[in-house]
């Protein structure tokens, strides 16, 4: 091991090559360090305590010699070439003059370099970690400027240069005559391992797209992500370099980028024509860009992602809401547009009619916030939260960070969309390996504390060490879900899915979010749930707190109907018929708990008041049996058939504004509490027959087919395949219609052809 350079003065440094690696020491404190950001820690050295250079530095030898080699192949979760990075900044640092020079090679952080500004008549500034300090009290003059740039390139139409194969990049200012008054000179660095905390996003084959400040390390994460691709996954991976940043200058790109190809743009406003050009001519199976900052890129990526070649790239911004709010980025995530909603569309959402949603499906699958280096924060699904965004919630996304042990904590962020199911997590992995709960000991707790410190600001979390004992309520419109003593976790690649069936596991219930307003109104009022339960406990699904309110009191209903906000405390359920038609979670779980559901069509006063004083036994039901309603078929009108079209019919207990109820059974909800001893409580009065569903249907299809097809139009119809029982409910239909009818078809094609009357 012989030392690589030797400077003298106040802080003399010594670099040392040991194992391969590149070590600095301090001769002034007696230290023996690697560059800051390595997991080997710093080695104090006991040196005589002499101003003797010699002999300061033979004691170092000594010391070196005698220490075993071992501590300093110590590997991170970053491993780097330390010897080819030394190198490499030594050439960027050798662009500077003499003053500026010895300055940053005296510093202690100089392995630590971001960049040095140079700039005409103002000081020289060194940018570091930990803050920019002056490098000379002497003004940069334009001698030194030029000294600077006659050892780079040319400066291209975008005004940087670098240096030949290597990762800097030297960016000019100009003046309005052209001339250079200032240099921007910044360090480039290839970091083995920076883009482990999405490897297993890499690994699937999803597009991703960076997202972050300048200077956090987005350039370097997407050539980590190359090399990565092109090594480890041998995957076909050409680069799109329009600054020569990721592949570095010259013809000879670096080996940062691994097997990868690199293609160069001569003009940076034809980078969309290169994107385009490397799909068509060298058969690629991965595609990187730097920097989409324009419409015609967009496009270009749009076009290159269709073709079903995986995308990763990098755009300016902070967060998810900067690309969505910005015109020529939004095409990234989807494009925006104005939609229109109905009246009644627009009220149960508590909007305007004008809103504004996602036009396409997003360029990207997956968008990466990188909020500080080793920090980011991951959308697993941009559509979902592109739309939760633009519903005026909270995108959520999973909190990723990497420990100083190389440890990857992961925490899901809850998000915040009205009558979305939400589930939180948090969970920890290592590098890229399979999830688990974080631990309880000091440690992880202080982690996990620490990046729940950090997500508050964004969405509520829950700890998984404690999410038995409290009620982690989602901060949406809709319901939320409580998490049981099974700690069920959720898998990253779940997140966004959308789908309540797989979040809802056998121990969790649901929580109704938009109940919890109405709960406190009655609180304020005195109303609380007696003992005796004497009380209609029911559960609004999704219904605008404020019209129910306002039926409430103008019926003087508020101290008769206590409302709740779980499943499993509810004697009935009422919602809207739109909504209840795609709750799948809500009906699975009223399933389990015996809870009967009640739709309405709107939330109209006249409606909302019919059916609560159905529900009370104060109204009775509009009809009995089915029977009964299909004696009137006949005496209905056109009109009516088509409104009563317009209703869906589930595997839910009836239309309380219409009073529907299943067979042998009332409109109301009556004997309250009710017990397994009740009729209200039995599972013929809970649950409607499936069959009898099915029946009303045909039937209704029967006649809406008559009253507006045969007879109108006198033209034959044919009915949609129906079981025999059905068919022959639907006979005695026509027989009442006095038409003639045929069944055509067999087995489970059967189905009735109705003939028009004769003339």
């Amino acid at each position: 091991m012989n030392p690589r350079s030797v400077h003298s003065g106040c802080r003399a440094r010594l670099t040392w090559r040991i194992s391969r690696r590149v070590y600095h020491v301090d001769m002034q404190h007696g230290r023996l360090f690697p560059p800051k950001s390595s997991t080997i820690s710093p080695l104090h050295m006991d040196i005589a305590d002499t101003n003797d250079f010699s002999e300061r530095l033979k004691s170092i030898q000594d010391l070196v010699s005698n220490t075993s080699n071992s501590q300093f192949d110590a590997t991170g979760p970053q491993q780097r070439d330390w010897e080819q990075e030394i190198e490499e900044l030594e050439k960027l640092v050798a662009l500077l003059p003499l003053s500026v020079r010895t300055a940053v090679e005296e510093h202690p952080e100089m392995t630590q370099l971001l960049e040095v500004v140079l700039d005409l008549g103002r000081p020289p500034l060194a940018r570091f970690p930990s803050g920019d300090k002056k490098l000379s009290l002497s003004p940069v003059t334009k001698e030194d400027l030029e000294y600077a740039i006659a050892q780079v390139g040319d400066f291209g139409g975008d005004n940087r240069a670098g240096i030949d194969r290597t990762l800097h990049r030297i960016s000019c200012m100009r003046n309005r005559r052209g001339a250079v008054v200032g240099l921007t000179c910044r360090v480039g660095r290839a970091i083995w391992g920076s883009a482990e905390l999405v490897r297993d996003i890499v690994d699937s084959g999803a597009s991703i797209l960076f997202l972050g400040r300048p200077g956090v390390g987005k350039t370097t994460a997407i050539r980590e992500v190359s090399r990565t691709l092109s090594d480890t996954l041998k995957r076909r991976v050409v680069i799109v370099d329009t600054s020569n940043e990721i592949g570095g200058d010259g013809d000879i790109p670096h080996d940062g980028i691994g097997r990868a190809r690199r293609m160069q743009v001569r003009d940076p406003e034809q980078q969309h024509r290169v994107m385009v050009e490397a799909v068509e001519n060298h058969t690629p199976e991965v595609i990187i860009i730097d920097e989409i900052g324009t419409e015609a890129e967009c496009v270009a990526a749009r076009t290159i992602a269709q073709r079903g070649v995986q995308l990763v790239a990098t755009a300016h911004g902070n967060e998810l809401e900067n690309l969505v709010k910005n015109p020529s980025l939004t095409d990234l995530v989807g494009g925006i547009q104005s939609v229109t909603l109905g009246d009644e569309e627009a009220k149960r959402r508590g909007v305007q009619k004008s809103v504004l949603e996602r036009a396409a499906p997003p360029t990207f699958d997956v968008a990466v916030e990188m909020l500080e280096r080793g920090k980011w924060k991951v959308h697993l699904d941009v559509a979902q939260a592109v739309d939760n965004i633009l519903a005026g919630g909270n995108p959520g996304g999973q909190i990723r960070e990497r420990t100083s042990d190389g440890t990857i904590l992961k925490a899901t962020l809850a998000a915040q969309r009205p009558g979305m199911v939400t589930r939180h997590t948090t969970d920890s992995g290592s590098h890229g390996a399979s999830r688990k709960k974080l631990s309880s000991s000091n440690t992880s707790a202080r982690k996990e504390s620490e990046l729940n410190g950090s997500v508050d600001n964004q969405g509520r979390t829950s700890s998984s060490s404690s999410s038995s004992s409290s009620k982690g309520f989602a901060p949406s419109g809709g319901f939320g879900v409580m998490e049981g003593s099974s700690h069920k976790t959720n898998d990253a690649g779940d997140m966004g899915e959308g789908s309540m069936d797989s979040l809802l596991g056998e121990e969790e219930e649901l929580i109704c979010e938009r109940a919890l307003k109405l709960r406190s109104w009655q609180a304020a009022r005195g109303v609380v749930d007696d003992a005796g339960g004497k009380l209609l406990k029911l559960l609004p699904f999704d219904l605008d707190p404020d019209s129910l309110w306002e039926v409430m009191t103008a019926l003087n209903l508020i101290d008769k109907i206590y409302i709740c906000e779980k499943v499993s405390e509810a004697d009935a359920i009422l919602g809207l018929r739109p909504q209840m038609r795609t709750a799948a979670a809500l009906k699975r779980s009223a399933k389990r708990y015996g809870v009967p559901i009640y739709v309405v069509k709107n939330l109209g006063a006249p409606v909302l008041a019919r059916a609560l004083r159905t529900l009370l036994g104060v109204e009775p039901s509009l009809a009995g049996a089915p029977q009964s309603k299909s004696s009137s078929y006949s005496k209905r009108s056109a009109s009516q058939i088509k409104s009563r079209s317009e209703e869906v019919y589930s595997d839910y207990l009836g239309a309380a504004d219409h009073g529907e109820v299943s067979r042998g059974g009332a409109g109301a909800v009556s004997n309250w509490p009710p017990s397994p001893s009740t009729a209200a409580y039995s599972s013929s009065n809970r649950v409607a027959p499936y069959s009898s569903m099915l029946e009303e249907q045909a039937l209704e299809e029967a006649e809406m087919a008559v009253e507006l097809i045969v007879k109108p139009q006198k033209q034959p119809v044919e009915l949609l395949p129906r079981a025999p029982e059905v068919i022959r409910a639907q006979q005695a239909l026509l027989d009442r219609y006095q038409l003639k009818y045929e069944v055509v078809g067999e087995g489970v094609d059967a189905r009735i052809r109705i003939l028009p009357p004769a003339a």
